[in-house]
């Protein structure tokens, strides 16, 4: 997510469609070159993007990637990224790492707000090869703006960019990722239910459809997401549930949304995949939830089941 650079490169990498896989080419850029003065040789750049209300379908960054680690930070709202296995849904106090190199999508909903951080590629860092979700501190925050002064010295920079490395940590259960097939015929399932979370429509339904038989249905799911069909929907379901939460939507709406018949029963399942219930996420915050989610497990003498 950044201005391309003169210097721009090209990567090959696969996109998928609804009914076929094919070679796009997408832009590689560097946003350490974007964002800072020409010449400056820096770890870390940042840049705030804000989604105003009246854009209501929210703004998109098509495919790309980035010769640098990437953080996205959702301050206000929901960010959702998509790679080519899987899509991310965060609310505002976590965030997602995006290693370099890696094709991915955002999109920011309306009256939102995200801090991008771009992170030079050193390396591999433990627990961060992949994209991950990682909470956001407050003090973060303040390193984060700290390092967006473009008159800091060289010990100065150097000293609060090693600082802001350090305070990245993995999160709690409370954000979801879903993994995507690759199988074309699949996708046509998955982006109808990812469209359609409330979509209730059985596996026998799916595969007189996709003309499989249902067994051939259900080794092909579990083999390209690693979940079964029914526990692959759930995680849509809960990604869309924390999104519409987030924004503000009542429980017994998102109850609606996300295909169950009453609060209480989606109450039950966003408990049971979260540690938390939808009243608590919405009172105290996913930050605040995922502790109360920790102490509770811990007061029953059990580990976070949001873990």
């Amino acid at each position: 997510m950044a201005t391309a650079h003169p210097d721009t490169r090209k990567a090959r990498i696969m996109s998928s469609s609804l009914l076929e896989t094919s070679r796009v080419d997408i832009n590689v850029d560097n946003p350490l070159v974007d964002y800072l003065p020409q010449g400056e040789a820096p770890r870390l750049a940042s840049h705030r993007i804000e989604t105003p209300p009246e854009m209501r379908e929210g703004r998109t960054w098509p495919l790309h990637a980035h010769h640098t680690h990437e953080l996205l930070w959702g301050i206000e709202g929901v960010v959702i990224l998509r790679t080519e296995t899987a899509i991310y849904a965060v609310p505002g106090g976590a965030s997602i790492w995006v290693p370099a190199g890696i094709a991915h999508e955002v999109h920011a909903g309306p009256g939102s707000a995200l801090l991008c951080s771009w992170f030079a590629d050193e390396g591999e860092r433990p627990g961060l090869e992949h994209v991950a979700v990682l909470v956001t501190p407050t003090l973060l925050d303040q390193v984060l703006d700290h390092l967006m002064v473009r008159d800091l010295s060289a010990p100065e920079r150097a000293n609060a960019e090693a600082f802001a490395l350090d305070l990245l940590e993995p999160t709690p259960r409370l954000v979801v990722d879903v993994p995507l097939p690759h199988t074309p015929w699949l996708r046509v399932i998955t982006d109808a239910l990812l469209e359609r979370p409330a979509d209730d429509r059985t596996v026998e339904e799916w595969a007189a459809l996709c003309r499989v038989s249902v067994r051939t249905l259900m080794r092909h799911f579990q083999a390209e997401t690693g979940l079964s069909f029914s526990g692959w929907r759930t995680e849509v379901r809960m990604r869309f549930a924390i999104q519409r939460l987030t924004l503000g939507d009542s429980v017994a709406t998102v109850a609606r949304g996300t295909g169950f018949r009453t609060a209480a029963a989606f109450g039950a399942a966003f408990r049971k995949h979260t540690g938390v219930t939808p009243g608590t996420f919405l009172r105290v915050g996913v930050l605040s939830a995922a502790e109360e989610a920790e102490a509770s497990s811990l007061e029953r003498g059990t580990e976070n089941p949001s873990r």
